[in-house]
């Protein structure tokens, strides 16, 4: 079990008084302990889809979503932190700008968009999600998906390694990387017809 919101807010604190070091390296741990295990039966992965839909999918008791974890309540409520604003001043000396995704406080959190992919709090959460993933696994890709990001650059890496993996988009793990493997652009991907998977939401 890694650390609730009220555990990693106790590091931070840490970090504040001089108990821990003053580092991005003891923030970047605090994230990578971060608890990313959820209910449900079948876990859904997702790039580019729009959030009605997935409020909907974390609504469905049987989905396994990294929406239900303490590690996104954490990164979801970064912004309101103010144990982390505090503990961002005493590594860096400033308050964390959050006015942009290219600031150094947005690619701590966001990462770099590429190929390769320069990995923010998002990659290692979403990373560890995946390696504690085990069974069925539905990918989704919606409309702004796009190669350079968590998805197809973290969460797509970390699947391959992830043993308890058995099925993606009802093939085997290894069928569904050889085959996404073979296309380098969303709508290509969309095309295969194991990403075409029907999913239950409540409506």
């Amino acid at each position: 079990m890694g650390y609730t919101v009220e555990n990693a807010n106790l590091e931070l604190q840490k970090i504040i008084r001089g108990d821990n070091p003053a580092t991005e390296a003891e923030l970047r741990r605090i994230i990578n302990e971060l608890d990313v295990s959820a209910s449900g039966s079948k876990t859904i992965l997702y790039s580019g889809m729009d959030k009605t839909t997935i409020t909907d999918l974390v609504n469905v008791a049987e989905n396994r979503m990294i929406n239900k974890t303490a590690a996104y309540d954490f990164l979801d409520e970064i912004k309101n932190n103010t144990y982390f604003a505090d503990a961002w001043k005493k590594v860096y000396g400033e308050a964390p700008d959050w006015s942009s995704y290219t600031t150094k406080a947005g690619q701590f959190i966001g990462g770099i968009d590429g190929e390769p992919r320069t990995p923010g709090a998002w990659d290692t959460i979403s990373r560890n999600f995946v390696k504690e993933t085990t069974g069925e696994v539905i990918a989704l890709v919606g409309d702004d998906a796009l190669t350079s990001r968590v998805y197809f650059q973290t969460e797509l890496e970390a699947m391959k390694i992830a043993s308890g993996i058995t099925n993606v988009n009802g093939v085997p793990k290894t069928d569904y990387i050889e085959a996404i493997s073979h296309v380098d652009t969303i709508t290509a991907i969309k095309e295969l017809k194991i990403n075409t998977y029907t999913i239950r939401v409540r409506r």
